[in-house]
């Protein structure tokens, strides 16, 4: 039986079984296997078993996961023997016997056993324990049946006034929190005595004899008639809308104003909600900041970009688009030559985009109406296939790989045509694999076969894109691309009515329906393009599929005039879309 053996920076080791299911990993404490470290993504990557295979693959981490050295941009195998790095953690593939013969081999030692703990590990033990039970008081809402009670209170306080560094804000709230509670809950306990005396005395006036009422005087009644009409009514005022507490890593170089800018808030209060000196140096880089927002935008993307020529930091500016003291903070190892090879840091924060102000020249293409899908995605052929033109809304991968029916290749043309004109995307648009002339099976798909798939990369945030990524199709990794491109060519294609399925994990899912959120698209619409959040079983144009990660597959319904097109896929030795 084989163990996921977790090793942190220290050598302390611990082993967690392995099953047919997932087991994802990361920082939050959601996960099935938590890393506590600033290097670990909230949600960094996941092991999943099939078969007697475990398949390991990263959900878009910002550092990346790492197989023997090797980053991983597609899902790899886990095998025995193989060192999977995730932030500063190691976790290996270990036998339950080998484990056993292991320890049976450990020689024998002399003097004592057991190693006592020392007051520093006892201190920082307890106040990681204090750290978690914070966060999980957060993550609940900020429950008070979640704060600090008698001894384990007195505790954290104890630990707090003997000056820890190591606390975090969220943790100085939490303890802080559980104070207010106690004297709370004891000016209540004082006043329950007094409230229940003063409610005694009105209980006995009431019911004490009181003499007969006089008789009522119609001028004085009308008087107070009159006065009380005039009194206005209070009009209960609609509360107030919830605050969203949400926490910031801190990016190299960002200051105060930044961070308060991005969430439409004070530089005071983002000061005073985490105890800064708002006239101080900025944060250092990773610090995590408490922000009671006003506006949630997507997270920043750290992106690591290889040169492919020699540059000037000027020219690298212009094409992230990106300050230059921003790019040498970000780089600040590197001199003033940058040489051809040289690998860079760059943090983007994406942006919505806004509708095109201006009418672009969008080619026309005559599609032929004889080109015609014959059976199904992954057992069918194409009759007189039509090549995907060529065009300067798009780059083509492989000609020779791009041809499709009829609807198909019109539907796709105005799609993309749609995208161009509604999103101020000025990037490139990979399209890859449709079918191949006469259809059939194209390996490695599954589908293909019947000019009505196609792929498409996920379009990529400013200055990432290069050709050389054609030739070695090599596509784009999650934390390059483009959420709100992604969304508008996703809406598109929608929009379009010929689209079945769109298939992409349903862990990036999130991503593309927080950027739709921000570029102002409806509940109605999401809940019919997207099945995130409502589960990958939900109905949704867009549907998981394993293994789209870095491209989005798209299948596209019969055309009117296919009348040997068939919906669906043959089931027999497919996975549950084909590809």
């Amino acid at each position: 039986m084989l163990r996921l053996r977790i090793t942190d920076t220290h050598g302390r080791a611990w082993t967690r079984p392995l099953g047919s299911g997932a087991l994802s990993i990361g920082r939050g404490d959601h996960n099935d296997v938590v890393l506590p470290h600033d290097a670990v993504s909230h949600e960094h990557c996941r092991i999943e078993g099939d078969d007697g295979r475990f398949i390991v693959k990263d959900r878009g981490s910002v550092n990346g996961t790492f197989l023997d050295n090797q980053r991983l941009d597609e899902p790899a195998e886990l095998r025995e023997g193989n060192r999977l790095y995730v932030g500063p953690f190691l976790l290996e593939l270990v036998s339950v016997a080998a484990t056993v013969q292991r320890r049976m081999r450990a020689p024998l030692r002399g003097g004592p056993v057991l190693r006592t703990t020392t007051p520093a590990e006892l201190r920082a033990r307890e106040l990681s324990r204090l750290t978690r039970w914070s966060l999980e008081w957060d993550h609940a809402g900020r429950a008070p049946r979640l704060l600090l009670r008698g001894a384990a209170r007195r505790r954290a306080e104890e630990l707090l006034r003997a000056g820890s560094t190591d606390a975090t804000p969220l943790l100085l709230t939490f303890v802080a929190a559980s104070r207010r509670r106690v004297w709370r809950t004891r000016w209540r306990l004082l006043l329950l005595p007094l409230l229940s005396l003063a409610a005694a005395g009105m209980i006995a006036w009431r019911l004490w004899p009181q003499p007969p009422p006089a008789a009522p005087v119609e001028e004085v009644e009308s008087e107070i008639a009159v006065a009380a009409a005039a009194v206005p009514v209070p009009v209960a005022s609609a509360p107030a809308p919830a605050a969203v507490f949400i926490e910031h890593r801190v990016i190299p170089a960002e200051t105060l104003a930044e961070i308060a800018a991005r969430y439409d808030v004070a530089v005071e209060s983002l000061a005073r909600w985490n105890q800064l000196n708002p006239d101080a140096p900025p944060p250092a880089a990773g610090t995590v900041l408490r922000v009671e927002a006003r506006r949630t935008p997507l997270p920043q993307q750290q992106i690591s970009y290889e040169l492919e020529r020699d540059y000037d930091w000027r020219g690298l500016s212009e094409r992230f688009g990106v300050s230059v003291p921003k790019l040498r903070a970000y780089n600040p190892t590197l001199g003033l030559e940058l040489r051809a090879g040289t690998l860079i840091d760059v943090w983007i924060d994406p942006k919505p985009y806004e509708r095109r102000r201006t009418t672009l020249q969008i080619p026309r293409f005559e599609v032929r109406p004889d080109a015609h899908s014959v059976g199904r995605p992954n057992d069918g052929r194409l009759a007189q296939g039509i090549q995907m033109p060529e065009s300067p809304l798009y780059v083509r991968r492989a000609p020779n790989l791009m041809w499709g029916s009829s609807a198909t290749v019109q539907a796709l043309l105005n799609a993309v045509a749609k995208f161009r004109q509604d999103v101020e995307f000025d990037g490139e648009l990979v399209l890859a694999d449709i079918s191949k002339r006469g259809g059939g099976k194209l390996p490695p798909h599954k589908s293909h076969q019947a000019g009505r798939d196609i792929d498409i990369w996920m379009p990529t945030l400013r200055g990432v894109y290069k050709k050389s990524y054609l030739g070695r199709e090599r596509r784009p990794l999650p934390s390059e691309i483009d959420w709100f491109a992604t969304w508008g060519l996703i809406r598109a294609l929608v929009e379009g009515g010929n689209v079945a399925h769109i298939f992409l994990e349903y862990d990036l899912q999130e991503k593309v329906y927080r950027a739709a959120q921000l570029m102002g698209a409806t509940e109605e619409e999401l809940a019919a393009a997207i099945q995130w959040p409502r589960g990958r079983f939900a109905s949704g144009v867009v549907a998981h599929s394993d293994g789209h990660i870095g491209h989005i597959h798209v299948r596209f319904r019969c055309g009117p005039h296919d009348t040997d097109c068939v919906e669906g896929i043959r089931r027999e030795d497919a996975d549950e879309h084909g590809d």
